[in-house]
């Protein structure tokens, strides 16, 4: 869970959720490793990025948009000044996932199991056959486009920002903002927007891939190999063998 204390004052933080209440930096801890800047918390890990994964989420078919708070952030937590990913959001996706459980979002992020971890606790409203279906069309969908007109565009706007960068060597700080507000707020949503409804839906693929993959090597294994490989829990191709806090850093 995470512990914050309003007498903690820090440029930029959230107010942590209630409805999806466990936090974690592992994944997250990779990508902003020390404490995120405000100018960091405030764009790309504030309110254009959340926006851009909700809707991705709903268009996925896992969640509804009210059930998010509309007033604060939850995918992503800032505490102590660090960046932090929402946990519960990602077990109950699991719940919902065909195929999937909350014990393999898990296990795709610790490994084999942290024993500081919370466990994961149901509540009535993450059981969702509705949104189950949803899901389903969606894999089945990711599983049959043979191509992505919409990632060629976003790639064409990449490098055309590339192309046409100013000289940032010798822009002043306000020449700087200017450049890169537009991008940090509406276009950094309008990119994110697109990548994320393409981002869960290929790893509900690989990981059916996977478990395809996996039940043809045990059929033709051996009976004694069978025996021994159904006593074990099998774990993801994505799992990392790294066990990090789910409570937040202390400071020196």
């Amino acid at each position: 869970m995470a512990e914050f204390s309003l007498d903690d004052h820090y440029i930029v933080a959230t107010k942590p959720s209630t409805r999806f209440p466990v936090y974690t930096r592992a994944n997250v801890g990779e990508v902003w490793i020390g404490p995120g800047t405000p100018l960091t918390a405030s764009s790309m890990a504030g309110w254009p990025f959340e926006h851009a994964w909700r809707d991705a989420l709903v268009r996925i078919g896992a969640f509804d948009l009210d059930e998010f708070d509309s007033e604060h952030q939850e995918l992503l937590g800032v505490f102590y000044g660090y960046l932090y990913l929402n946990l519960s959001v990602q077990r109950v996706f699991g719940v919902r996932m065909p195929g999937a459980s909350a014990d393999i979002i898990d296990s795709s992020f610790f490994g084999g199991g942290a024993e500081n971890v919370p466990p994961y606790v149901a509540d009535p409203r993450d059981d969702s056959p509705a949104h189950a279906e949803k899901m389903t069309e969606t894999i089945g969908w990711s599983l049959s486009v043979e191509s992505l007109p919409q990632l060629d565009e976003q790639r064409a706007k990449v490098m055309a920002l590339r192309r046409n960068r100013p000289d940032l060597a010798t822009a002043t700080n306000h020449e700087l903002f200017a450049y890169a507000s537009p991008f940090l707020t509406s276009g950094q949503q309008r990119l994110m927007t697109e990548h994320m409804p393409m981002l869960s839906p290929s790893a509900c693929s690989r990981r059916i891939l996977w478990m395809v993959n996996s039940s043809v090597i045990w059929m033709c294994s051996s009976p004694s190999r069978r025996n021994a490989a159904s006593t074990q829990t099998p774990r993801a191709p994505c799992c990392q063998s790294a066990q990090p806090s789910i409570r937040s850093p202390r400071r020196t």
